[in-house]
């Protein structure tokens, strides 16, 4: 390839350049590249590129389309030419120039990453030295936060791969492993690998300590084998978070779509995951998060499907359950059966009605919706106390359809032969769950409970606000709503963040490209202040947001408040919401510390849903009417976009509350008093309770959906009430 001799071509926004009849080939690889704003990409073609310079000929002929900044690729199979040779071009055509050092590997959405033990994109500006972005393009924003190394752990394209300690000082990732779809909004760790013994809790948590609080949040663990298959519950426990996991590898299908397929003990690859993605709460059994659905039944939640009226078809991670529709939560053995990679159980538990006969019939039907690859490694299963009449029935299902007798289910979890039972009575055990101890309650099938990290509950006085009149003082204000930075309190952020501002600056400066209605200005405004303050709130949204809680809340001394009074001048920035949001509050509470009437200041920044979650049965739903709360979508990669922030000292009026009833959580109705307002008068209040009281009504008519927000809890310390529960002073109202 010699400058004279190449060819350029735009294929969409992407700029090929290549030898004439290289560049006259279609190229699949272009069409899938990203386009970036302010950027181009520019795709060298051919398998002979010596030199990044050999293309500065091409490119200032096109010098008014590329604009000030291009992004390298070379073709996937050669080596590029060095970093420095990248630093020429830069000079030569005085643009910005983004290169990898190494070779690269692109995934079907058109990310990119680096291949190599310390491999990266590198960034040059003209007339200045190179610095390193890490091995992804584009750059997700948990790769922003990950450090240099994680003890035990090899950068893959999804993110982390902790192949245990035997093959710490050897571990090359293999074709599977490069193949994991990277999920944007979740990190992905690659647990262990199939010919490997499980990776212990200890070393689980120590490579998760590496990793910042934001991170430490959002992860998503898949099972290379099934050993490894317990890995995201042992974290799940042990950080007091939910953990997301896929019983196998993520893999990309042959439509594109996303695809889990399970491994066996000796590598071989299994059948595709019913359960695509299963969320793990700290304690308890796992929830679906996302499914394949059974073709042509209705779907009542994830991962619950209609059989009938009366049946009930639920996923769990051994296969399928059949029950009753209105079977009680604590029936959930099933549950907490293993997968087996061999073979695929449907748990068949006759309810009382309809009859064993008529039951097996809709069984039949329901399996022969299943997938092929399923049906061949069934196995029917019934609980070992069924009786006699429907356990005839299962029998004759079992043999006609897996040429095999049914197993039998005992109520701590274990699975035998009918043989072995009927013979022993007692079962000869051919498949164990994990040591049962008494579980909790499940939550509703589907939905996973909320919970209250430990970090934010111990340490709290045994004391709570059902005795009567503890009240507590409010904590100083170091901050005012809608309070504006200062010029010094900037340069101190500044100083504070250090490098970690760069990156936060760079990926504000692109949410500013695309919400133009953000940069508009106040005339005593700047740039400067404006760029700061939403630096603020993304180390905010993406740091340790209890550390924050907790210095507001606190009656001492906190140290140097600029990072405070520059977030809080970012949230005044953002846009505003109105309309419903939700949060949710601890039942046993909630109705002492909220009577009607109630005006209340909370002295942090309030988070809450526009989404409704379903709350656990010891939780009550909190029903807010915003005005004033702030939509953060957008700031932070990898945030849900429906998520709302009340400035900090945001003052709140209880309009009213409601009782648990059947199936529908205990609710208090609230509404936000913009900072201008002192009061407002009874009508108005009146009036947006009746527009609650309808809009709830008609939600609670239906089940709220499965909420698979990544980390987020809409829940915690309780609004209005100091970290031990106890109210803080305020006035009763005669405004409701």
């Amino acid at each position: 390839m010699t400058g004279s001799a190449l060819s350029a071509r735009w294929v969409g926004r992407v700029l090929v350049v290549g030898a004439v009849d290289e560049v006259a080939r279609d190229t699949p690889l272009a069409s899938r590249l990203p386009a970036e704003t302010g950027r181009t990409t520019v795709l060298a073609v051919g398998d002979d590129l010596l030199d990044w310079e050999q293309l500065a000929t091409p490119l200032a002929a096109h010098a008014s389309e590329v604009g000030p900044s291009v992004l390298l690729v070379p073709s996937p199979t050669v080596t590029p030419p060095p970093i420095t040779s990248a630093c020429r071009l830069a000079d030569t055509l005085d643009v910005e120039v983004v290169a990898p050092d190494g070779q690269l590997l692109p995934y079907q959405d058109g990310a990119l990453f680096v291949l190599g033990t310390g491999a990266s994109w590198w960034v040059i500006a003209p007339g200045t030295s190179a610095y390193p972005i890490g091995p992804q393009h584009p750059t997700p924003w948990w790769s922003e936060h990950l450090p240099g190394t994680v003890t035990g752990g090899v950068n893959v394209p999804a993110g982390l791969w902790l192949p245990g300690p035997e093959r710490r000082a050897t571990a090359v990732p293999d074709d599977r492993i490069l193949a994991v779809p990277r999920h944007d909004a979740l990190l992905t760790v690659v647990v262990g690998a199939p010919d490997q013994p499980a990776v212990g809790r200890d070393a689980l948590l120590s490579a998760v300590a590496d990793l910042p609080v934001p991170v430490r949040e959002r992860l998503l663990v898949a099972a290379y084998g099934p050993a490894q298959l317990e890995a995201a519950r042992l974290l799940a426990g042990a950080l007091g978070v939910y953990v997301y996991a896929t019983d196998g590898l993520p893999a990309y299908g042959s439509g594109g779509e996303i695809v889990v397929i399970g491994v066996g003990p000796d590598g071989r690859s299994g059948s595709h995951q019913l359960v695509r993605t299963w969320v793990h709460p700290p304690n308890g059994y796992p929830c679906v998060a996302e499914w394949n659905g059974l073709a042509d039944l209705p779907e009542m939640a994830p991962g619950v499907a209609s059989l009938t009226e009366s049946i009930s078809v639920e996923a769990v991670r051994a296969g399928l359950w059949v029950r009753a529709a209105d079977v009680p939560p604590a029936a959930h053995v099933p549950c907490g059966l293993p997968p087996d990679p061999d073979h695929f159980l449907v748990v068949v538990d006759p309810p009382a009605v309809p009859p064993p006969t008529q039951l097996f019939a809709e069984v039949r039907r329901l399996l022969a919706l299943l997938p092929e690859e399923h049906r061949r490694s069934l196995r029917i299963v019934v609980p070992r106390d069924t009786d006699g009449l429907a356990q005839e029935a299962a029998c004759g299902a079992a043999v006609t359809l897996t040429g095999q007798n049914p197993l039998l289910l005992d109520a701590e979890g274990r699975l035998s032969s009918v043989a072995s039972a009927q013979a022993a009575g007692a079962a000869s055990t051919l498949v164990t769950t994990a040591e049962l101890q008494t579980p909790p309650a499940r939550p509703a099938p589907g939905f996973p409970a909320a919970t209250t990290p430990p970090a934010l509950s111990e340490g709290r006085p045994t004391v709570t606000a059902t005795e009567e009149g503890l009240e507590a003082a409010l904590p100083p204000a170091r901050i005012r709503p809608y309070q504006r930075s200062t010029a010094q309190d900037r340069r101190r952020l500044r100083d504070a963040l250090g490098s970690r501002y760069d990156v936060h600056a760079r990926a504000v400066a692109r949410l500013l490209a695309h919400h133009p209605g953000l940069r508009v200005l106040a005339a005593d405004d700047e740039p400067e202040a404006l760029m700061t303050d939403l630096v603020a709130v993304r180390a905010f949204l993406l740091g340790d947001r209890s550390s924050v809680v907790a210095a507001l809340r606190s009656t001492s001394e906190v140290g140097d408040p600029a990072f405070l009074v520059c977030l809080a001048s970012g949230i005044r920035r953002l846009p505003c919401h109105q309309g419903v949001v939700y949060r949710s509050a601890s039942t046993d509470l909630a109705a002492q510390v909220y009577p009607a009437g109630r005006s209340f200041l909370e002295p942090t920044f309030l988070e809450a849903s526009i989404t409704r979650a379903r709350p656990r049965p010891d939780t009550t739903d909190l029903i807010i009417w915003s005005t004033a709360g702030r939509r953060i979508g957008g700031i932070a990669d990898g945030l849900p976009d429906d998520r709302v922030v009340f400035p900090a000292w945001s003052r709140f009026v209880v309009l009213g509350t409601r009782p648990a009833t059947d199936g529908v959580p205990a609710q208090v109705l609230l509404r936000d008093l913009p900072a201008e307002m002192n009061s407002v008068g009874t009508p108005t209040n009146r009036r947006i309770r009746q527009r609650l009281d309808a809009m709830t009504a008609a939600r609670d008519a239906v089940s709220p959906r499965v909420v698979t927000h990544f980390g987020w809890t809409a829940r915690g310390d309780l609004p209005g009430c100091d970290a031990a529960g106890r109210p803080y002073r305020s006035e009763q109202s005669t405004l409701v």
